[in-house]
């Protein structure tokens, strides 16, 4: 999806229903107090987001794999932007959302991905940080225009917040699984 016009505009009233919350981000790597709540989160994403009734592997994400992860990133020249939402009440990470960026496509920058952990919905938290994000890249990486973004289709939730901002869609994928233990094909 791309954006109407960078910066998006924000939803009126999502940091009121985001009460008992603090934003948190970071620029490359996570710090320290956060990778293990971090980690937890991003290793969520597989099982918590919308599959469209693909079987994926669980993908697990210990603070170890985070790492690696963000130093390949590094290594092969992206640059990210966290923006995370920290629960008051608890001190763990909430919700998060990852930007990133490639100096040799100053004018395009990725939305990776954005989740709120399932006990934490229903607080705008999704939209919350998708905003400070957003914000966050326009000041880091002044020559962005474009933000691009995808969603499955039955992830309604995140399709609203993408609309509210002013994302318009601008394509379309498809996903095809075969699964080579079905009847039809032998074993």
């Amino acid at each position: 999806m791309l954006p109407e016009e960078f910066p998006a505009k924000p939803e009126s009233g999502a940091l009121e229903h985001a009460t008992g919350y603090s934003l948190v981000g970071w620029e490359g790597s996570c710090p320290g107090e956060f990778i293990a709540p971090y980690a937890e989160l991003r290793g969520r994403m597989t099982a918590n987001a919308p599959r469209a009734g693909l079987e994926l592997e669980k993908v697990n994400r210990d603070t170890d794999r985070v790492r690696e992860e963000q130093e390949t990133w590094v290594k092969s020249g992206v640059e990210a932007l966290v923006s995370a939402a920290l629960h008051n009440g608890t001190g763990r990470l909430a919700g998060y959302s990852v930007l990133s960026y490639r100096r040799v496509k100053p004018h395009v920058v990725l939305q990776e991905d954005t989740l709120v952990a399932s006990d934490h919905r229903g607080h705008r938290l999704g939209m919350v940080v998708k905003i400070a994000n957003i914000r966050r890249a326009q000041e880091t990486w002044p020559a962005a225009r474009t933000v691009l973004t995808w969603n499955a289709s039955e992830n309604r939730h995140m399709l609203a917040i993408n609309t509210s901002l002013g994302f318009k869609p601008s394509g379309f994928e498809g996903e095809w699984q075969k699964r080579l233990d079905d009847p039809l094909y032998g074993t």
